[in-house]
């Protein structure tokens, strides 16, 4: 038995090495040397001359702490449109997916069109779904516009267009409620019915109406959906970029840190302040994310049912 058990653990121990060798290579690789490198570039300044990279010390970190403190400071301007970002997602456009969720599972007529309906953004990629959008609020051809000339609005029309100036920023927020509230609403939808009919039942029969039974019944019993959510809205305060380098290539008004870093890695030149950035993200990201989870787990605690 002894020398059965040593041949199979010979056999199995190339089958363990090789499963494990991908995913550790993947791990070495896209993790480590890409985050140890990170740190390394955002040290050193590319000379054009020489056209190279040379260490210049916290000279990166200083210029970014500089146009921060500026009042024009485009980085500041990421750094708060990041923020309300955060805000809007874990708070205007999780609670309006809240609330269509639990109407859906009231039973409305329709609730299986509308189902489909509120998903069909999330699965259609985002360069689809921003080019839809901008066409959309476009001034020439645009749908909303067209119909505010045929309401005799058009002065509502700003005349840098909505995806430009001051109603850039709102629209972006706009096409972020427009764009996941679908995804929203199958999750908790789904988390919705997995609380047991049988409480609804003694819900019904103690006379309890549907405000109470939202806010004390069916949020508390979903807080583990709701916990999670919250959480991967955090994500949007570094990582949002693609929505707005789509819908509004050319304004400033819409930059998120995500964004800034991406301008900064374009330009070929300031690879070491885009790298810099990304370690500030990372050291403010953290303690954010471990406060929101602790606090979100105190708000919303998971019951088991």
């Amino acid at each position: 038995m002894k020398r059965s058990k040593v041949r199979d653990t010979r056999v199995c121990a190339p089958f363990v090495i090789g499963m494990l060798f991908i995913p550790m290579l993947y791990f070495l690789v896209f993790w480590v040397f890409v985050n140890f490198d990170t740190i390394i570039l955002s040290f050193q300044r590319f000379d054009i001359d020489k056209k190279d990279y040379y260490f210049c010390g916290w000279t990166n970190y200083k210029q970014i702490f500089r146009e921060f403190a500026a009042s024009d400071g485009l980085i500041k301007t990421a750094f708060v449109n990041s923020f309300l970002i955060f805000l809007w997602n874990d708070v205007v456009l999780l609670f309006t997916s809240l609330f269509f969720a639990y109407v859906l599972h009231r039973g409305m007529k329709g609730a299986q069109v509308f189902r489909v309906i509120f998903f069909i953004p999330s699965i259609i990629s985002a360069v689809v779904l921003t080019m839809v959008f901008g066409f959309m609020f476009d001034t020439n051809v645009g749908l909303f516009p067209e119909l505010l000339r045929a309401l005799g609005l058009k002065s509502w029309i700003p005349k840098t267009g909505f995806l430009a100036g001051k109603t850039a920023f709102p629209m972006l927020l706009i096409y972020g409620l427009w764009s996941g509230i679908g995804n929203n609403v199958v999750l908790l939808n789904g988390a919705i019915k997995r609380i047991p009919p049988e409480i609804f039942e003694a819900v019904a029969l103690d006379g309890i109406g549907f405000v109470k039974e939202f806010t004390h019944i069916v949020i508390p019993l979903i807080g583990g959906t709701l916990s999670t959510l919250i959480l991967m809205g955090v994500t949007l305060i570094t990582g949002y970029f693609l929505q707005p380098m789509l819908l509004m290539p050319n304004s400033t008004e819409v930059y998120t840190l995500g964004l800034y870093i991406v301008s900064k890695v374009n330009g070929q030149t300031n690879m070491g302040i885009a790298a810099a950035t990304g370690n500030l993200c990372v050291l403010l990201a953290v303690p954010i994310v471990l406060l929101v989870k602790t606090v979100a787990g105190k708000i919303f605690p998971v019951y088991e049912y």
